[in-house]
């Protein structure tokens, strides 16, 4: 095979390659949260780690503080549905969860070009209801630089 045909045969697999890729992200963001419920609102800003990892379709968002809900794309019995509205220059689901009465429903937003995030969560367990909204600002961690 000459090498011209090989450079083309190669540039024509690559993008084919590289769709399934996998890519892993930490994040360092600092937040804002509100919380409102029957008790009031109350704020608070905290720093949050995030980790994202995507697959193809499949995207899970985790966050470290444990003050906001974690997501991921997996259908589960109690999602009644999960949508990712995710695209090259932003990662995004939006989940519905119910069991036992609790209906909780979840959207996170994070602007791969600003670094923007959004967080909202509502949920509702018979006349009880909490609303949570969280934004922030997020750098990306270079893990390929060690400190120690």
């Amino acid at each position: 095979m000459s090498t011209k045909r090989f450079i083309t045969l190669c540039a024509l697999l690559l993008p084919i390659i590289c769709v399934g890729q996998n890519i892993s992200i930490k994040l360092d963001c600092q937040m804002s949260l509100s919380k409102l419920n029957r008790q009031g609102v109350t704020k608070e800003t905290f720093n949050e780690n995030i980790e994202i990892f995507q697959n193809g379709t499949y995207l899970e968002i985790t966050f470290s503080s444990g003050k906001l809900s974690s997501l991921h794309t997996n259908k589960f019995r109690e999602v009644i549905s999960v949508t990712n509205l995710s695209t090259k220059d932003k990662w995004s689901i939006n989940r519905i969860f119910e069991n036992d009465g609790l209906k909780m429903t979840t959207t996170v937003n994070i602007d791969r070009n600003n670094g923007l995030i959004s967080f909202t969560e509502n949920g509702e367990y018979g006349t009880y209801s909490e609303r949570v909204e969280s934004q922030g600002s997020c750098k990306k961690i270079d893990t390929t630089k060690r400190l120690f």
